[in-house]
């Protein structure tokens, strides 16, 4: 690929933003959509930004959304003390998995 296809691709694509992709299955899209609508302020403040939310076309039970973040590890940590969390309160909550997807 020239530099001039990828500075393009740059432009449409920050080469530098790494992605955190959630799939969730068993739980209502209206309730997940909900729930990560209220915690837009808390997720921003740990630099999680929600880009994206998508119900799948083939499997009304499956839910798929993706954040972006600047900070990889720290979101991950973040995520994971939270899922902690809601184990602690609920050993049987639905929890989304997760991919950490790092930028390249």
């Amino acid at each position: 690929m020239s530099s001039t296809s990828t500075l393009k691709l740059s432009r449409l694509f920050p080469l530098n933003v790494d992605h955190i992709l959630g799939r969730i299955k068993g739980v209502k899209p209206e309730d997940i959509k909900a729930a990560l609508m209220t915690d837009v302020e808390k997720h921003s403040n740990e630099g999680l930004v929600l880009r994206h939310f998508w119900n799948n076309a083939d499997d009304e039970n499956e839910t798929l959304f993706i954040f972006t973040t600047t900070n990889l590890d720290h979101a991950r940590k973040f995520i994971e003390m939270e899922h902690s969390k809601a184990r602690q309160e609920n050993p049987h909550a639905t929890l989304p998995e997760i991919l950490y997807l790092k930028g390249a």
